[in-house]
């Protein structure tokens, strides 16, 4: 599903769809940066551990975890998460901030996001994948 940057994606029945507008209020689960860019297979864990495979600077995947916080911008460095501060992406485009808001994310697993394309398995409202 193409993104539409500043609208929440939701998770209507194991299907993503463009939910409403964002409140800038609202902190996203997920967090901000270009990590997304080199991940696969990623899903959030109980306790809010974000789990993925991160491409290092040889191309390998390697498996990591980090328990996360809204409002967190998170980059990889050669196949390891690194937390930046916030002066560090201050003069960053939006589209390396956001990943979409909403539901979507609470019954996902394996959400990658490629040239704006966001996909993932999501539950179904029976429970299935």
């Amino acid at each position: 599903m193409k993104i539409a940057p500043g609208f929440k994606v939701e998770n209507d029945n194991g299907k993503l769809k463009i939910g409403s507008k964002e409140n800038e209020n609202e902190l996203n689960l997920l967090p901000k940066g270009d990590w997304i860019k080199t991940a696969k297979d990623s899903t959030i864990l109980a306790d809010n551990i974000l789990q993925t495979k991160l491409q290092d600077d040889e191309g390998n995947w390697k498996v990591n975890a980090i328990k996360i916080k809204p409002g967190e911008e998170l980059e990889n460095k050669n196949g390891k998460f690194v937390k930046k501060c916030k002066t560090d992406w201050e003069n960053e485009s939006e589209e390396l901030k956001l990943l979409p808001g909403g539901n979507w994310v609470r019954n996902a697993r394996n959400f990658e996001l490629n040239d704006g394309i966001l996909t993932a398995e999501l539950k179904d409202i029976n429970g299935n994948w």
